[in-house]
């Protein structure tokens, strides 16, 4: 993670590939979180069937991982596979539901699925307790933003971009995905 911060993403890669090669020595099998790290870096490369193959092997580990779910969402509709991937995570959603109101997940879940209005969405992340309700913002940002880039609206996904990057969750992947699509995008124009 560290090289990742420091925007070293091939040593990250390398540090996420060994991690991997490690953890398939360990009985039981601990690569889970290394194949989603490097599926991430590889999202932020925009490399995204990498991406996708390194998510599937999380779900093999972990089928109820909802933040893989979001990013294989994520990934598919960028390779232009949207529909495909709202029918699959939709279908995903009506089996976890776990029926607690403030069951954030299924809320990003939705507005990914399109069953959530942008503008519902960024007002149920708001919540009483300030640190909650800026854990749920910057992803409610990076979401949006990643979905206005999806559709073609770069403008307001900058916008989005710069708000999840202000909240200082650097400790999050939403945060460096995020940054990546800030530089992506200043260069794509």
């Amino acid at each position: 993670k560290a090289k990742k911060a420091k925007g070293d993403l091939a040593g990250a890669l390398a540090d996420y590939t060994k991690a991997i090669e490690l953890g398939r020595n360990l009985s039981p099998p601990q690569s889970a979180e290394a194949y989603e790290n490097r599926g991430c870096v590889y999202y932020d490369q925009h490399s995204f069937t990498n991406a996708l193959n390194d998510f599937y092997k999380v779900l093999e580990f972990n089928p109820s991982d909802d933040d893989v779910r979001f990013r294989i969402w994520l990934a598919r509709a960028r390779l232009g596979g949207k529909e495909t991937a709202t029918r699959d995570l939709q279908k995903y959603l009506r089996r976890r539901q776990n029926g607690k109101t403030d069951d954030w997940p299924a809320k990003i879940g939705g507005f990914l699925t399109g069953d959530l209005f942008e503008g519902d969405f960024f007002k149920l992340a708001k919540n009483m307790d300030e640190k909650v309700a800026n854990d749920q913002m910057f992803q409610a940002y990076f979401y949006a933003g990643t979905k206005r880039v999806i559709g073609g609206d770069k403008k307001t996904a900058i916008t989005y971009f710069k708000k999840c990057l202000a909240t200082d969750k650097l400790d999050s992947t939403e945060f460096w995905s995020a940054s990546a699509e800030l530089k992506y995008l200043k260069t794509e124009k």
